[in-house]
């Protein structure tokens, strides 16, 4: 990790977003908005990064000053069955868009996540432990993240935990909206909770800073999944139950790591401060729902 001269965005150099539609897509393209960036924002159906061609073709036309990378194959259990298609997109496709934003010499902002991690450390994992992927999601998340340093120094990666915000599928609103019988959550595994809002924010503050390299960024402390669960229903006024479970009572196609929790001390130091806690980034979420 480390710094450069910090980006800023001008009139004729976009930001493009990719993966227009995600759930961290809605709270990047929210956040460019909030700040009056000049913006734009492609979905799959738009640009689908796994075709080098395209790409080269749609980020020329934009000539983007920065292409933020948030395109990306999520089904984790999906990927154990379909890995060809996870890393297309996870690893060759974040490499395109690497090569294409070095040749406009635009700064690369690549979301990657904790699971490039094996779980097993009792710490918070610092950027630069060494990656041990446990399943076929993360492998190709980790391969992406090789081809972008490989094909440009002018990259900055950012590594997520447990992501909830608007505009996607996430544990909150799973959560919020179940109803019957209680959903059990694991106690034994460890995460950051991170507000798409706070997160995105977050990025464009780091990028302006002139971050390069890797870094983690996530709200403020760790919990356990049953945990982060319960403090959802209570915030929320949930109306369905959670008990806590072992994660080995889990049949699962994808191995889950036990220990997902980041240490962003690196991104906060840059940022001058930390993000809001947890607690306080669910409040928020809850209310603004």
């Amino acid at each position: 990790m480390g710094r450069a001269s910090g980006w800023q965005a001008a009139e004729e150099k976009p930001v493009v977003v990719l993966g227009a539609g995600g759930l961290l897509a809605r709270g990047l393209v929210e956040t460019l908005e909030e700040h009056d960036y000049h913006h734009v924002a492609l979905g799959k159906n738009s640009l689908d990064i796994s075709y080098e061609g395209r790409v080269r073709a749609h980020l020329r036309g934009l000539n983007p000053g920065m292409v933020i990378n948030a395109a990306s194959y999520t089904d984790i259990d999906g990927a154990e069955a379909a890995s060809e298609q996870a890393f297309e997109v996870n690893g060759a496709g974040a490499g395109h868009v690497a090569r294409v934003a070095a040749e406009l010499d635009a700064l690369v902002v690549h979301i990657s996540t904790d699971f490039v991690f094996d779980g097993t450390e009792a710490a918070p994992y610092s950027p630069d432990h060494n990656p041990n992927p446990v399943n076929i999601y993360g492998k190709s998340k980790l391969e992406g993240e090789r081809l972008v340093r490989k094909e440009t120094e002018k990259h900055l990666i950012v590594r997520a935990s447990l992501l909830f915000g608007p505009g996607g599928k996430n544990i909150v609103d799973t959560l919020l909206k179940g109803e019957g019988a209680p959903m059990k959550l694991p106690e034994d595994r460890i995460v950051s909770p991170t507000y798409t809002r706070h997160f995105a924010d977050g990025i464009i503050r780091l990028a302006n800073k002139g971050a390069r390299g890797t870094f983690h960024l996530a709200n403020a402390g760790q919990c356990d999944l049953y945990t982060f669960g319960r403090e959802v229903i209570r915030k929320g006024n949930g109306k369905i139950s959670v008990y806590p479970v072992h994660s080995k009572s889990i049949k699962r196609p994808a191995q889950r790591i036990l220990n997902g929790a980041l240490d962003c001390s690196s991104a906060y130091e840059l940022l001058g401060s930390a993000l809001p806690s947890w607690e306080a980034a669910l409040g928020e979420y809850i209310k603004s729902r």
